[in-house]
């Protein structure tokens, strides 16, 4: 499985920017991450990259459940997570037959 780490997509994007090093490329995308997660903090409930997809917050209500080992009844608290959609054009050029 090949994966993509913010090293080797600060070296791709040295390539259309050569005036900025690999090492302020990567600030800069550890920048917007932390935008990102901060606009969820702070309240917001989706974000939007036009031609790449939406990030949207999902809550899920605190329950009980019960321990697979021992059958006791266990309380999952509630949480957040972020739900990732892909957008049309990106799932348009993902399945484009080379």
């Amino acid at each position: 499985m090949k994966s993509l780490t913010k090293w080797e997509l600060a070296k791709q994007l040295q390539q259309s920017q050569p005036d900025l090093t690999q090492q302020r490329l990567v600030d800069i995308i550890d920048t917007l991450a932390d935008l990102v997660v901060c606009h969820f903090v702070e309240g917001g409930e989706i974000a939007v990259l036009r031609g790449f997809g939406r990030l949207r917050m999902v809550r899920r209500a605190a329950f009980t459940g019960t321990h697979p080992k021992t059958g006791e009844p266990y309380v999952h608290e509630a949480s957040k997570r972020l739900v990732f959609k892909p957008s049309a054009e990106a799932i348009r050029r993902i399945n484009e037959v080379k």
